[in-house]
């Protein structure tokens, strides 16, 4: 049973393993730009001045967090396809019947309240 879910999420599965990968080599790239401009950090906290020896902390920091984002998408995702794994579930879910059945109530009351009024 397990061996056919890892068959069906294989994309999602190997799409999260390289943002993983990708998430940690921009990690690891921003503690080694961290660790090497201390000096130019301090600067721009003092001055807020964007500097050049700032811009690729600055430029890893938004790839890194964008890359996080995007784990916590597939995440989202591999969830919600686990909860509902196909289309006759969704409906199931959503209960299509029943909303057509309180979208009709307000007509069939407007017929009848119309009907004893014209009698």
């Amino acid at each position: 049973m397990l061996k056919n879910y890892f068959k069906r999420q294989r994309t999602i599965f190997i799409f999260m393993g390289i943002n993983v990968v990708a998430f940690f080599l921009t990690f690891l790239g921003l503690f080694v730009e961290i660790r090497n401009r201390q000096e130019a950090l301090v600067t721009f906290l003092k001055t807020s001045q964007m500097t050049s020896d700032v811009l690729p902390i600055a430029i890893l920091t938004a790839i890194t967090g964008l890359l996080f984002v995007c784990f916590l998408g597939l995440v989202g995702v591999l969830f919600i396809r686990t909860l509902i794994p196909n289309k006759k579930i969704l409906s199931g879910l959503v209960m299509k019947d029943e909303m057509e059945f309180l979208l009709r109530i307000p007509n069939e009351i407007r017929k009848e309240v119309e009907a004893k009024n014209g009698k």
